[in-house]
């Protein structure tokens, strides 16, 4: 026996098993919302990673000037490969070398030249290095010279 269904149980019905539009709406703005929360976290942490890479590259190539006797002490501007002139290094490294200029600034903190105590000198010393892709560190340190 065959049994009539009328459109207005049908609609019941589907209403009672199925998601209404506003329902499926407040979903997709839900989810939206935390896809863009997601993307700017790893924005953020890309962005910081960056940063802390730069600046470690950075304190290498102070590194490379405080054990070099020629460029530690004087006030100057000059590409890093002027600092491995002298070595036998792969072509591509010295290119990318070539490409970052250093600029060395100094202050003078301290100075004594007394006969009683020994001399001795602090300076402050700012590195700034920038590369043909924007990148530019700056970093400082203190140097404290005897004699």
């Amino acid at each position: 026996m065959k049994q009539f269904v009328s459109v207005w149980d049908m609609r019941k019905k589907i209403q009672r098993d199925g998601f209404t539009l506003l329902e499926v709406m407040i979903a997709v703005m839900i989810l939206s919302v935390v896809i863009m929360a997601l993307l700017q976290m790893y924005a953020n942490g890309a962005h910081i990673f960056k940063s802390v890479n730069i600046k470690s590259q950075t304190n290498q190539y102070i590194s490379f000037l405080t054990g070099n006797e020629k460029y530690s002490l004087q006030k100057d501007t000059f590409s890093l490969d002027r600092l491995v002139e002298e070595f036998e290094i792969e072509d591509e490294l010295r290119r990318e070398l070539r490409d970052i200029k250093v600029e060395l600034l100094f202050e003078d903190i301290k100075n004594t030249k007394s006969s009683s105590i020994a001399e001795f000198e602090i300076t402050k010393v700012v590195l700034k290095t920038s590369n043909l892709k924007g990148d530019v560190a700056k970093t400082s340190f203190l140097r404290l010279r005897t004699q």
